[in-house]
């Protein structure tokens, strides 16, 4: 059995977290970065609400990131799309525990 000393082991539990931080707070400022640049029509404000709700990203976090303040602007930028709304029926046919002839593509 290696015995660390409490110095070491609190070191490298500080080491690791900052590393963790460090890492969250990159992909923060790259996706800010990818909004401040990318986001500068209208066209690719909506693929970006769009592909961040198909993410599964937070709404509450691409408002923030996209700097919308109500719920209606948010929800003028972001489009359900076909994958998406047959994901949600499966969804729905999956919780109902039967399949309905209605929910099922040609």
């Amino acid at each position: 059995m290696v015995m660390v000393s409490l110095k070491e082991f609190y070191s490298k539990l500080f080491s690791s977290i900052i590393s963790s931080v460090w890492l969250l707070i990159s992909d923060v400022i790259c996706t800010y970065w990818y909004v401040l640049t990318r986001t500068k029509n209208k066209h690719n404000r909506h693929t970006f609400n769009t592909n961040m709700l198909k993410a599964g990203v937070d709404q509450t976090v691409t408002m923030k990131l996209t700097g919308h303040k109500t719920n209606a602007m948010f929800l003028r930028y972001s489009h359900i799309d076909q994958e998406m709304g047959e994901l949600a029926m499966g969804k729905l046919s999956s919780f109902l525990g039967t399949r309905n002839s209605c929910f099922e593509s040609a």
